[in-house]
């Protein structure tokens, strides 16, 4: 290391919600001799929450303790305190992303982490020389990929551990992107799969790479390797496809997923969907226009994106209700579902 504070001049962040095409487009980026990327790094997330007393964060050695500890040890024991830990920070980055780019040739590395939509604060604070590329992508076709992809079975609970990328993060990438203004390079999935040229040859420009028509050809180059990410999806085609666009109608062909689209913008909210490019009303519209054929006892939104440890005992009892109804059907679901809490009753009478 040299004396000069580093600044992050040789990275490139993409940060989106998970599901938002972020994978494509890193893949493409990475087709420049100048930029270096492997999967999601993650990398930055643990040193800069700690300097964070969130308590929803959980850890084996008790992680609000360690920021009471770490915050005592810094102003007691470091001149400096926070600033110290920062310039720790920085360094821990330059070494990590150095090592990331010793033997290549790229100028860049990129850091395809798209949970850093918590931490774009302390991100441009630390590192305001790095080059920040947000994705977009309509929140109903975010919501559509997540529930394809990782909810398994229409086991609705699972999305309480997707809430905060689909509640969460709009909102806070749209702080990030008014705190770094002219800094922020924001680009829409849609424009990237139907117009791949003219947008790629854009992003490339604001971010001082050279555009070659072969970046977005990229199921021709080695795939990026590593445990996070979208290994599968990616390599459904070999450039830029629009085959997905209307993949989030099919939201409509429940009336449970209905709802979720339906609850979910309500969530969101008129305001953060136009800031975020798309037309609030519109899709809300079109969805609701939609009458799915089979009937179904709904699973409530507002209860499967919380945690079931939250739940109250009604709203456990729906869950379950809607999710043997749907599993079965109207008759057979109703009979399973009392056949289920008459055999919770029983073995609590009988550990009696």
């Amino acid at each position: 290391m040299t004396n000069e504070t580093y600044l992050g001049d040789n990275l490139i962040f993409l940060i989106s919600q998970p599901r938002a095409g972020s994978t494509l487009l890193q893949h493409i980026l990475a087709g420049s001799p100048r930029v270096q990327s492997a999967a999601e790094p993650w990398i930055m997330l643990h040193p800069i929450h700690a300097l964070r007393d969130d308590r929803s964060l959980t850890a084996v050695y008790d992680a609000h303790w360690a920021y009471l500890a770490t915050q005592n040890f810094l102003a007691e024991a470091v001149p400096d305190g926070e600033a110290a830990y920062l310039d720790a920070i920085r360094a821990f980055a330059q070494v990590l992303y150095g090592r990331a780019l010793a033997g290549t040739d790229a100028a860049y590395f990129l850091d395809k982490t798209p949970r850093y939509y918590r931490i774009i604060p302390e991100l441009y604070q630390l590192l305001p020389r790095a080059k920040f590329v947000f994705l977009w992508r309509n929140p109903l076709a975010v919501l559509q990929s997540i529930l394809s992809t990782w909810i398994s079975e229409n086991y609705w609970p699972r999305l309480a551990h997707n809430a905060d990328d689909l509640r969460l993060a709009p909102g806070l990438m749209q702080t990030g992107i008014a705190q770094l203004g002219d800094a922020a390079l924001v680009v829409r999935y849609e424009d990237l799969v139907t117009a791949p040229e003219a947008t790629i040859t854009t992003l490339c420009e604001k971010l001082d790479l050279p555009f070659a028509p072969d970046m977005l050809t990229y199921g021709e180059r080695p795939a990026l390797t590593g445990i996070v990410g979208d290994p599968a999806g990616i390599h459904q085609h070999s450039a830029p496809s629009a085959a997905s666009l209307d993949k989030w109608r099919t939201l409509g062909d429940s009336r449970q997923t209905r709802h979720f689209g339906i609850a979910y913008l309500d969530d969101l909210g008129a305001d953060t969907v136009h800031a975020m490019g798309y037309d609030y009303a519109d899709l809300r519209a079109t969805l609701a226009q939609m009458q799915p054929d089979a009937p179904a006892a709904l699973v409530q939104w507002r209860t499967v994106t919380k945690p079931a440890a939250q739940w109250r005992f009604r709203e456990r009892l729906a869950v379950e209700r809607g999710l043997a109804v749907q599993q079965a059907g109207s008759l057979k679901g109703n009979a399973l579902f009392v056949a289920q809490q008459a055999g919770r009753v029983i073995r609590k009478v009988v550990r009696r």
